[in-house]
């Protein structure tokens, strides 16, 4: 009788330490950071989580769904407004699963309210260098090629002739062109 007491009394002390152990939370994200132009867009985060999980934005110009789910393989959309200031923005969408937090950080530009154009004759042009601080741009070579602007941008044109070069940009200063042969006109009103 004694031995089945202490038998009994065993297996629920084995049942009890059974259903205390609780499975750690684990949360793994396919990034930390997105960085969105000033026009806005989304973007979708894959993640995993053994718990179910919510998600929460630190702005209103940020927006995700779902808000919440399952256990799982999961997909997170991220939204961001268009930036219609005058600066680049920075906020955080935070992934909770059970009591583990993880943030991915959202960065937008400023809005391109700069531009310079150029009309340019000839089969091979580079980019005009930009100077100032946080300069973000993009230049449209006149030809159907858009590209994001970089300081040691280079452009060859299938075919010769006339074309207008627009660089629209944030951030600049002063700007240098290093080649003027070909160029015909520059157009800086909205620099």
């Amino acid at each position: 009788m004694k031995k089945s007491l202490i038998l009994a009394f065993a297996a629920l002390l084995l049942v009890g330490l059974t259903a205390c152990h609780r499975e750690e939370p684990e949360l793994d994200l396919s990034a930390a950071e997105y960085v969105f132009k000033s026009e806005g867009g989304s973007t979708s985060i894959s993640f995993q989580c053994n718990y179910k999980w919510k998600a929460t934005s630190s702005s209103p110009w940020i927006h995700i769904s779902p808000e919440s789910g399952d256990k799982g393989s999961n997909t997170l959309t991220i939204t961001v407004d268009a930036n219609t200031g005058t600066s680049s923005r920075t906020g955080s969408v935070n992934v909770i699963c059970e009591d583990l937090m993880r943030g991915v950080r959202v960065t937008q530009a400023q809005p391109l309210s700069q531009s310079l154009s150029l009309v340019f004759n000839g089969t091979e042009l580079e980019a005009p260098l930009l100077a100032g601080n946080s300069i973000h741009a993009e230049i449209d070579w006149g030809d159907g090629v858009k590209e994001t602007y970089a300081k040691t941008l280079t452009h060859t044109y299938a075919t010769g002739g006339e074309h207008t070069v627009t660089l629209k940009m944030a951030g600049a200063v002063s700007f240098e062109i290093g080649t003027v042969a070909g160029v015909s006109e520059i157009d800086l009103s909205a620099f």
